[in-house]
This record gives structure tokens, sequence and C-alpha cells, in this order.
């Protein structure tokens, strides 16, 4: 049985929170860059080298622990978050998390 927190959420590989693993240095190795070292950039899309292995942290429903919001409303919450990322990272349209796939 998974856990509570763990949760289906329509990530379209863009790499977008990878880049951003600084956040979370401490619990994954970082490049100078600040990008997570388990990042493989893949032509057009991102992959992690151990996704089935990640920490937690990595994981969306993680950071839902101990929080009052329902689950729809923190996939609605990740999905403008991850949005967020992309458009300052300036990444096609095509990337973009739509808030009807993750409920």
């Amino acid at each position: 049985m998974k856990p509570e927190w763990q949760l289906e959420f329509a990530c379209t590989s863009c790499g977008a929170c990878c880049r951003r693993a600084y956040v979370i240095k401490d619990v994954v190795p970082v490049r100078q860059d600040g990008t997570c070292k388990h990042l493989l950039e893949l032509g057009h899309t991102s992959r992690c080298a151990i996704y089935e292995a990640r920490p937690n942290e990595c994981r969306v429903g993680f950071a839902r622990q101990g929080t009052e919001l329902s689950v729809e409303e923190y996939l609605r919450l990740s999905a403008q978050a991850c949005n967020g990322m992309q458009e300052q990272d300036e990444m096609p349209e095509h990337f973009r998390v739509v808030a009807a796939d993750v409920i």
C-alpha cells in the first residue's frame, strides 16, 4: 500500500524542478549550477537517473504532509508552481502541466 502522501502527478519531464535542486542540496547531490547530478538531459526532455529510488523530497506529494490542503488543491498549486518554473526557464508551452490532468 502506498503512503497517503504518494500522489500521481502529470509530470511532463521538463526537468525544471531538478534544475533547482539547490533547494534540497542536503538531500541530493548538486552540480555547481544547482542542478541535480541525477538529471539526464535527453534532447527535449529530462529524466532522473534514479527515478524509482529518488528521495521523498523529489516526490510531488511529499511536501503535502502537515498541510490542511486537499489533494485536489495541493495538486492544483503544484501544477501552478511547476508551470511558473517552466515560464521562468522560457520552456515551450507543450511542457505545461494542465490542472485537469492532475486532479
